[in-house]
């Protein structure tokens, strides 16, 4: 998984949708409270006799997703940019894309 480009990708896309930037912080928050999980949906998708550890797993998200966290000056700038102003900044950060 080339952590880079996962990371620039989400930045855009969120920058593109208008809404919140991407924000690592919030994200493990929503995923810690744990409040909108349907275990019985993740038990589905194990054998009878398993069960889902639902605290290893958010751990297990939250740590394999910390590199959503270390964002480039201009994923900072594009994230905290709800406006979309910076339609030059989100070209340039697409170009830097194009060449990984």
């Amino acid at each position: 998984m080339n952590h880079e480009i996962i990371r620039s990708l989400a930045v855009l896309k969120l920058w593109q949708g208008g809404g919140a930037g991407l924000d690592y912080d919030r994200f493990r928050q929503r995923i810690e409270a744990g409040d909108e999980y349907e275990v019985k949906d993740l038990q589905n998708l194990l054998r009878k006799d398993q069960k889902p550890d639902l605290v290893r797993m958010i751990g297990r998200v939250c740590s394999a997703f910390r590199f959503l966290g270390n964002l480039t000056e201009l994923e900072e700038k594009l994230a905290a940019d709800s406006a979309m102003r910076l339609r030059r900044e989100a070209a340039n950060l697409r170009k830097q894309l194009e060449h990984k």
